[in-house]
């Protein structure tokens, strides 16, 4: 099936290479567990090895965050017709509407916690 080693080789370790101008680089770790962090951190070792510097793989990867956000608000956005439902909606409460919402009967102490008002 192929999986049966998957189990068994945690406490193998894991190696990583890279090969550039006939230069090799190889980040070995003593197990094969690895969490996200550590296989990061190997990679980024591998790209130091290759010659590329630490501020050109800090440049590379704020460009892809930066990638990533673009993604994420162009999903999360909403599309015309929605926009404009809400601005129709928003439009068309009443003048007063923030005097018609309850009160809050609640304030807050030095330590930013929820409290019963004192009533008189």
């Amino acid at each position: 099936m192929g999986y049966e080693n998957f189990t068994t080789g945690f406490n193998k370790p894991a190696i990583f290479t890279a090969q550039t101008y006939g230069t090799k680089t190889t980040v070995e770790i003593d197990h094969s567990d690895l969490d996200l962090n550590e296989v990061m951190e190997a990679f980024q070792t591998l790209i130091i090895g290759m010659g590329y510097s630490n501020d050109s793989l800090k440049h590379w990867v704020l460009e892809k965050a930066d990638e990533y956000n673009e993604e994420d608000r162009e999903t999360i956005s909403f599309n015309e017709e929605e926009t404009k439902a809400m601005n129709d909606y928003l439009a068309n409460l009443p003048a007063d509407y923030d005097n018609n919402l309850p009160k809050n009967d609640f304030e807050y102490n030095d330590y930013g916690m929820r409290v019963n008002k004192t009533k008189k």
